[in-house]
């Protein structure tokens, strides 16, 4: 029979691997609830399908933008996207933690610029592709900011 201070170690033991189960098994809830939440967001705001169309070969080296707040479809990416204006499009980047695919959308795809409200501020609505894949809002500032950064690298301009 075992004496009492053994038994004490032993519930011991028993409380420390108890409760580093439940540490890993809610890690393990964790991932798999964030995994749901990031695939749910990217099929309801239409960037999974953004990335099958426009998926970026790389990432610019410098970010115009960053910490912008963007509606892409239904869902508002609130100060986590970061934007390029290159020559070959405009680069959208998903910052947090979430996997987003990095998108270069060409000028040619951005098209039917429209006014609209963003967090109850005046934005701009746009179209990306032909026919139209999304909608993308964009606070009306950040958007003037795109097309005179478009107009004074290159002479272009956006819709």
């Amino acid at each position: 029979m075992a004496s009492a201070p053994v038994l004490a170690y032993n519930r011991g033991v028993f409380l420390i691997f108890l409760i580093a189960e439940f540490f890993a098994a809610t890690m393990m809830l964790g991932l798999v609830i964030g995994r749901f939440v990031e695939t749910t967001l990217g099929y309801l705001s239409g960037w999974t399908v953004l990335g099958r169309r426009f998926k970026a070969a790389s990432t610019p080296a410098r970010w115009d933008w960053v910490a912008q707040t963007i509606k892409v479809g239904t869902v508002r990416y609130r100060r986590c996207l970061r934007l390029s204006a290159e020559p070959e499009g405009l680069y959208i980047c998903e910052a947090s933690l979430m996997r987003a695919v990095p998108l270069c959308i060409p000028w040619g795809e951005i098209h039917q610029a429209r006014p609209a409200l963003l967090d109850g501020k005046n934005a701009v609505a746009v179209t990306v592709g032909t026919p139209p894949v999304a909608t993308l809002e964009f606070p009306a500032v950040l958007y003037r900011s795109i097309q005179a950064t478009v107009q004074q690298r290159w002479g272009g301009t956006l819709s």
